[in-house]
Protein backbone atom coordinates (compact mmCIF):
# COMPACT_ATOMS: atom_id res chain seq x y z
CA UNK A 1 0.00 0.00 0.00
CA UNK A 2 0.76 3.87 -0.28
CA UNK A 3 1.45 5.52 2.84
CA UNK A 4 3.03 9.11 2.83
CA UNK A 5 4.89 11.17 5.40
CA UNK A 6 4.41 14.39 6.09
CA UNK A 7 7.13 16.89 6.81
CA UNK A 8 7.76 20.34 7.44
CA UNK A 9 10.97 21.97 5.39
CA UNK A 10 12.32 24.29 8.22
CA UNK A 11 16.11 24.86 7.78
CA UNK A 12 16.53 23.44 11.10
CA UNK A 13 15.19 20.09 9.61
CA UNK A 14 15.67 19.50 5.93
CA UNK A 15 18.56 16.87 6.57
CA UNK A 16 16.17 14.54 8.22
CA UNK A 17 13.93 15.14 5.88
CA UNK A 18 16.11 14.65 2.62
CA UNK A 19 17.52 11.72 5.10
CA UNK A 20 14.06 9.74 4.25
CA UNK A 21 14.70 10.45 0.29
CA UNK A 22 18.53 9.49 0.11
CA UNK A 23 18.84 6.67 2.93
CA UNK A 24 15.43 5.30 2.14
CA UNK A 25 14.06 5.08 5.54
CA UNK A 26 11.57 6.41 7.81
CA UNK A 27 12.72 7.82 11.86
CA UNK A 28 11.04 5.69 14.64
CA UNK A 29 10.17 8.13 17.82
CA UNK A 30 9.56 6.99 21.16
CA UNK A 31 5.83 6.98 22.05
CA UNK A 32 6.29 10.27 24.62
CA UNK A 33 7.29 12.26 21.91
CA UNK A 34 4.60 13.09 19.71
CA UNK A 35 2.24 15.48 19.61
CA UNK A 36 -0.77 14.36 21.29
CA UNK A 37 -0.54 13.98 24.89
CA UNK A 38 -3.39 11.04 24.97
CA UNK A 39 -0.94 8.82 23.31
CA UNK A 40 -0.88 5.27 24.90
CA UNK A 41 -3.69 6.23 27.24
CA UNK A 42 -5.41 3.59 28.75
CA UNK A 43 -8.10 3.96 31.93
CA UNK A 44 -8.38 0.91 34.86
CA UNK A 45 -12.14 1.26 37.26
CA UNK A 46 -11.69 -0.90 39.81
CA UNK A 47 -13.89 -2.60 42.66
CA UNK A 48 -11.99 -3.20 46.02
CA UNK A 49 -8.42 -2.90 47.16
CA UNK A 50 -6.75 -6.57 46.12
CA UNK A 51 -8.33 -5.28 42.35
CA UNK A 52 -6.99 -2.26 42.78
CA UNK A 53 -3.45 -3.84 43.50
CA UNK A 54 -3.60 -6.14 40.03
CA UNK A 55 -4.33 -2.71 37.90
CA UNK A 56 -1.41 -0.77 39.56
CA UNK A 57 1.10 -3.73 38.87
CA UNK A 58 -0.55 -4.27 35.23
CA UNK A 59 -0.39 -0.60 34.29
CA UNK A 60 3.38 -0.83 35.59
CA UNK A 61 4.11 -4.00 33.41
CA UNK A 62 2.27 -2.41 30.39
CA UNK A 63 3.89 0.70 30.55
CA UNK A 64 7.76 -1.05 31.26
CA UNK A 65 6.71 -2.64 27.65
CA UNK A 66 5.67 0.25 25.84
CA UNK A 67 8.73 2.04 26.51
CA UNK A 68 10.75 -0.91 24.57
CA UNK A 69 8.86 0.28 21.30
CA UNK A 70 9.52 3.05 18.79
CA UNK A 71 6.42 4.43 16.32
CA UNK A 72 6.56 5.83 12.82
CA UNK A 73 3.51 7.53 12.10
CA UNK A 74 2.19 7.71 8.41
CA UNK A 75 -1.12 8.84 6.86
CA UNK A 76 -2.90 6.64 4.28
CA UNK A 77 -4.54 10.13 2.61
CA UNK A 78 -2.34 12.54 0.84
CA UNK A 79 -5.01 15.24 0.12
CA UNK A 80 -6.39 16.18 3.52
CA UNK A 81 -6.00 19.65 4.24
CA UNK A 82 -5.78 19.32 7.93
CA UNK A 83 -2.98 17.23 7.76
CA UNK A 84 -0.98 19.39 5.49
CA UNK A 85 -1.91 22.03 7.96
CA UNK A 86 -0.91 20.24 10.83
CA UNK A 87 1.98 18.35 9.85
CA UNK A 88 3.61 20.04 6.58
CA UNK A 89 4.49 23.33 7.86
CA UNK A 90 0.69 25.00 6.72
CA UNK A 91 1.24 23.86 3.32
CA UNK A 92 4.32 25.10 2.92
CA UNK A 93 6.25 21.47 3.52
CA UNK A 94 5.43 17.82 1.52
CA UNK A 95 4.02 14.62 1.68
CA UNK A 96 7.05 12.15 1.14
CA UNK A 97 5.05 8.61 -0.30
CA UNK A 98 6.29 5.26 0.23
CA UNK A 99 5.45 1.73 -0.76
CA UNK A 100 4.94 -0.31 2.55
CA UNK A 101 3.52 -4.00 3.17
CA UNK A 102 1.29 -3.79 6.01
CA UNK A 103 2.09 -6.42 8.37
CA UNK A 104 1.13 -7.90 11.68
CA UNK A 105 3.37 -6.72 14.34
CA UNK A 106 5.30 -4.39 12.25
CA UNK A 107 2.74 -2.06 10.21
CA UNK A 108 -0.70 -1.64 11.08
CA UNK A 109 -3.90 0.42 10.95
CA UNK A 110 -4.66 2.92 13.93
CA UNK A 111 -7.52 2.32 15.42
CA UNK A 112 -10.05 4.99 16.72
CA UNK A 113 -12.14 4.38 20.14
CA UNK A 114 -12.51 5.81 22.94
CA UNK A 115 -9.42 3.96 25.10
CA UNK A 116 -9.12 0.65 26.82
CA UNK A 117 -10.02 -0.42 30.10
CA UNK A 118 -6.58 -2.27 31.85
CA UNK A 119 -9.16 -4.19 34.10
CA UNK A 120 -10.60 -5.79 30.92
CA UNK A 121 -7.25 -8.13 30.60
CA UNK A 122 -6.26 -10.59 32.16
CA UNK A 123 -3.17 -9.60 34.80
CA UNK A 124 -1.59 -12.96 33.70
CA UNK A 125 -1.34 -12.19 30.40
CA UNK A 126 0.72 -10.94 27.33
CA UNK A 127 2.11 -7.58 28.44
CA UNK A 128 4.27 -6.97 24.88
CA UNK A 129 0.93 -7.59 23.47
CA UNK A 130 -1.36 -5.02 25.24
CA UNK A 131 1.64 -2.36 24.92
CA UNK A 132 1.16 -2.51 20.97
CA UNK A 133 -2.44 -2.56 21.49
CA UNK A 134 -2.50 0.52 22.83
CA UNK A 135 0.37 2.11 20.84
CA UNK A 136 -2.46 1.50 18.00
CA UNK A 137 -4.61 3.29 20.13
CA UNK A 138 -5.90 7.06 19.15
CA UNK A 139 -9.38 9.25 20.57
CA UNK A 140 -11.89 9.28 17.53
CA UNK A 141 -10.94 12.90 17.19
CA UNK A 142 -8.29 11.80 15.11
CA UNK A 143 -9.55 9.75 12.56
CA UNK A 144 -9.37 11.55 9.86
CA UNK A 145 -5.62 11.13 9.92
CA UNK A 146 -6.41 7.92 8.76
CA UNK A 147 -3.07 6.96 10.68
CA UNK A 148 -0.86 3.56 9.51
CA UNK A 149 2.03 3.42 11.84
CA UNK A 150 4.79 1.22 12.15
CA UNK A 151 5.88 0.01 15.34
CA UNK A 152 9.31 -1.72 15.91
CA UNK A 153 11.48 -2.50 19.16
CA UNK A 154 13.90 0.43 20.44
CA UNK A 155 17.46 0.16 18.54
CA UNK A 156 20.19 1.50 20.67
CA UNK A 157 21.08 4.72 19.71
CA UNK A 158 18.49 5.81 16.83
CA UNK A 159 15.72 3.93 15.35
CA UNK A 160 14.45 3.66 11.74
CA UNK A 161 12.70 1.41 9.91
CA UNK A 162 14.26 0.84 6.53
CA UNK A 163 12.08 0.61 3.19
CA UNK A 164 12.66 -1.79 0.93
CA UNK A 165 12.83 0.66 -2.37
CA UNK A 166 13.03 4.36 -2.50
CA UNK A 167 10.38 6.69 -1.73
CA UNK A 168 8.32 6.83 -5.17
CA UNK A 169 6.83 10.29 -5.19
CA UNK A 170 7.17 13.58 -2.92
CA UNK A 171 4.43 16.45 -2.88
CA UNK A 172 5.12 20.05 -2.50
CA UNK A 173 2.94 21.81 -0.53
CA UNK A 174 0.51 24.77 -2.43
CA UNK A 175 2.98 27.71 -0.16
CA UNK A 176 6.12 26.06 -0.71
CA UNK A 177 8.99 28.81 -1.14
CA UNK A 178 11.11 29.16 -3.95
CA UNK A 179 14.28 27.86 -2.57
CA UNK A 180 13.08 24.81 -0.97
CA UNK A 181 11.25 24.00 -4.56
CA UNK A 182 14.19 24.43 -6.37
CA UNK A 183 16.16 21.91 -3.68
CA UNK A 184 13.20 19.29 -4.16
CA UNK A 185 13.72 19.57 -7.72
CA UNK A 186 17.42 19.12 -7.54
CA UNK A 187 17.39 16.03 -5.58
CA UNK A 188 14.17 14.34 -7.09
CA UNK A 189 15.75 14.29 -10.33
CA UNK A 190 19.00 12.55 -9.04
CA UNK A 191 17.42 10.26 -7.00
CA UNK A 192 14.82 9.22 -9.66
CA UNK A 193 11.78 9.96 -7.53
CA UNK A 194 8.75 11.64 -8.91
CA UNK A 195 7.86 15.18 -8.07
CA UNK A 196 4.48 16.42 -7.86
CA UNK A 197 2.85 20.35 -6.84
CA UNK A 198 -0.12 20.77 -5.37
CA UNK A 199 -2.94 22.92 -7.11
CA UNK A 200 -6.61 24.05 -5.28
CA UNK A 201 -9.64 23.71 -7.13
CA UNK A 202 -11.81 25.34 -4.32
CA UNK A 203 -12.04 23.52 -1.36
CA UNK A 204 -10.46 20.15 -3.65
CA UNK A 205 -6.64 19.36 -2.97
CA UNK A 206 -5.42 18.43 -6.75
CA UNK A 207 -1.77 17.41 -7.82
CA UNK A 208 0.67 17.80 -11.26
CA UNK A 209 3.71 16.47 -11.90
CA UNK A 210 6.90 18.28 -12.15
CA UNK A 211 8.43 17.88 -15.35
CA UNK A 212 12.33 17.13 -13.81
CA UNK A 213 13.84 16.86 -17.07
CA UNK A 214 13.45 20.46 -18.30
CA UNK A 215 16.79 21.80 -19.44
CA UNK A 216 16.37 24.99 -17.31
CA UNK A 217 16.69 22.74 -14.64
CA UNK A 218 18.80 24.36 -11.66
CA UNK A 219 21.32 21.48 -11.02
CA UNK A 220 24.54 23.47 -10.31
Amino acid sequence: MLAYKYRELREDNLTYTFDILENSRLYCSSWTNLNDPMEGYFHAFHTGRQRLENLRSMAAQVLEEMNKYRICSLSSIKDSPLMWAYYAQGFEGVAIEVEIMKQVSLIEDVAYNDGHDLADYDPDGDFSMLARRFLLTKNKAWRHEKEVRIIKEADEGRTFHQLQERPTSVYMGVSINDENRRRLMKRCHVLGVRLFEMTLRGYKIAFREVDLTKPELPLG
